[in-house]
């Protein structure tokens, strides 16, 4: 199953998108975080199927008007039948431009760079925006940032979670901004868990956040209740590549 967790513009404190987490319904009906069942699925060969799935369920919000940011693994970059499930349901459900956001993480472009490169400039071609997941704990994103139609960059949640704290995370998260702002991206931070922390990263000009101070994660039934969308599509200043 699918929860929800909002995304706000920092600046206005709207909440603009929503990040789909996946999750499992154990026997008893217990809810299995995917730490405890990722792992497994990779090794079966269950992966790809699993983000297709997930795929899915993001093209149905977007077409009924939702912004949604969904992940994808490594194993599936480069999967022509995803590219083809996005394509049809893009056409079956007229969702428009920019509604659909692809997490990537540094670590799954790393494995196959020519793929994985031709990948995303096909998810562009076909209207879908790409964050940078988990940034700033790998090695290529400066390259990823002058090759690929990166759109954002989500600062990973170990340089936000203690950031009034820890003058060292401070210095990373100004770094990342002027960054993402020197490349004409935006930047979103992931795990704000404090009004102090979210008030920083508005000082710092973070276009976007996420965390427990904004929302915990939600079934997205309760979430999306009805067709109207909830969310303020906006172009991103990178544009359409």
């Amino acid at each position: 199953m699918l929860y929800a967790q909002p995304i706000i513009d920092v600046q206005s404190r709207a909440v603009v998108a929503h990040e789909l987490l996946l999750r499992m319904v154990d026997r008893d009906g217990a809810i299995i975080a995917p730490i405890r069942f990722l792992t497994a699925a990779e090794q079966y060969g269950l992966i790809e199927e699993i983000d297709r799935w997930v795929l899915g369920q993001a093209i149905k919000l977007a077409g009924r008007g939702h912004k949604v940011h969904f992940n994808i693994s490594a194993k599936s970059l480069g999967s022509r039948e995803l590219i083809g499930d996005l394509e049809r349901g893009l056409r079956d459900t007229g969702a428009a431009l920019g509604l659909l956001v692809c997490e990537i993480t540094e670590t799954a472009l790393a494995g196959d760079e020519a793929v994985a490169e031709a990948f995303v400039d096909e998810l562009r071609e076909l209207g879908c925006e790409i964050a940078l997941d988990d940034f700033g704990i790998g090695y290529g994103g400066f390259a990823y940032l002058k090759r690929l139609p990166i759109t954002a960059l989500k600062i990973d949640i170990e340089f936000v979670r203690d950031l009034v704290e820890n003058p060292q995370n401070q210095h990373v998260v100004k770094a990342i901004v002027n960054l993402a702002q020197g490349f004409g991206r935006e930047a979103v931070a992931e795990g704000v868990e404090n009004q102090a922390t979210l008030e920083l990263l508005e000082e710092y000009g973070v276009d976007y956040a996420q965390g427990y101070a904004i929302g915990h994660p939600s079934p997205i039934d309760t979430v999306f209740t009805d067709d109207a969308p909830n969310t303020t599509p906006t172009q991103t200043r990178a544009g359409s590549n």
